[in-house]
């Protein structure tokens, strides 16, 4: 019976780029289909997650920012 591999090792075997990697990411053992599905997923995942926290970044400083000409748009108000 073959055992499903968890998400850490589906994390090394999806970084793994060699044979020997691989080896040690399984302990060789056998893997499921399902599970070079997982360990394919991994990359993509990862660069997903980049991807939305480099969007979310910049969507926090063009708020900051704004806020900041708010602040001063509201001073030139009181002062003239």
């Amino acid at each position: 019976m073959t055992v499903l591999i968890t998400k850490d090792q589906a994390k090394l075997v999806g970084e793994a780029k060699s044979h020997g990697q691989l080896f040690n990411a399984t302990g060789d053992s056998h893997q499921t289909i399902d599970d070079d599905f997982n360990a394919m997923e991994v990359p993509v995942q990862v660069n997903k997650i980049k991807q939305l926290e480099e969007e979310k970044k910049k969507r926090l400083q063009l708020e900051k920012n704004e806020a900041e000409e708010k602040e001063v748009l509201a001073m030139k108000i009181f002062t003239n």
